[in-house]
């Protein structure tokens, strides 16, 4: 099989994986943060969010692009918003980040 393939394989976990974790973190998160769990919520929602309502949108914007630069530009979007959600220290900046992730998502 070619290379690709397995990239593509390796990336559809990597997006699906990013996106569920947290719910399995939501004890622990909220605890780091000092927040009720129910608030932890917020991260799932803001990454399926994002995911949701920047698919068409990007879809139609890169339409001309060609494929490689559409996903170079898509997984450096959802790297940098992973990388922020990792690095922030309250709930507000790691929703945001979330948000970003789930851009580079959809």
């Amino acid at each position: 099989m070619p290379i690709a393939i397995y990239m593509f394989a390796l990336t559809a976990f990597a997006l699906g994986l990013a996106e569920f974790v947290p719910i399995g973190l939501s004890d622990i998160m909220a605890g780091d943060l000092g927040v009720r769990v129910q608030s932890v919520g917020a991260v799932v929602s803001a990454y399926a969010l994002g995911a949701t309502i920047s698919a068409p949108i990007l879809s139609a914007l890169t339409a001309a692009w060609p494929r490689k630069q559409v996903m170079l530009a898509t997984a450096l979007v959802f790297s940098l918003g992973s990388l922020m959600a990792a690095l922030a220290n309250d709930l507000t900046l790691i929703v945001l980040s979330r948000f970003v992730a789930g851009v580079g998502h959809g």
